[in-house]
């Protein structure tokens, strides 16, 4: 798998991030290093302890990364989120959750996948 097709399985725009970091090399040093990043995990915290500020934040941070990396459909729920935690300041809908666990997931597992096949 090249990087072009792991922005295809993980619904990136590769285009887009060649775009900005202009090269395949940048984009895979940039790209392995997402599953370090802390935002996902301190969203599933602060949901969990309803703290919806700290969620918001922890989802635009999100939202900026996957941005930044041309991860087309986790920015979009994550910006969805983020949306929705701005506006209500409460518990965001359920289904706004699961759209993103499931774009995160995919990422997460895409470049998994990616690395072992390297």
């Amino acid at each position: 798998m090249d990087v072009k097709q792991c922005y295809e399985l993980l619904k990136g725009n590769y285009t887009e991030a060649i775009g900005r970091l202009m090269s395949d090399r940048l984009i895979e040093r940039l790209i392995l290093k997402f599953p370090q990043d802390a935002s996902m995990t301190q969203l599933r915290e602060a949901l969990a302890a309803e703290n919806y500020e700290d969620a918001f934040r922890a989802a635009h941070t999100l939202k900026g990364v996957a941005g930044n990396l041309a991860f087309t459909a986790l920015h979009m729920s994550a910006s969805d989120l983020t949306e929705a935690l701005r506006a209500n300041k409460q518990k965001p809908a359920a289904d706004l959750v699961q759209k993103l666990e499931a774009d995160y997931t995919c990422v997460i597992n895409t470049l998994e996948q990616y690395q072992n096949e390297k």
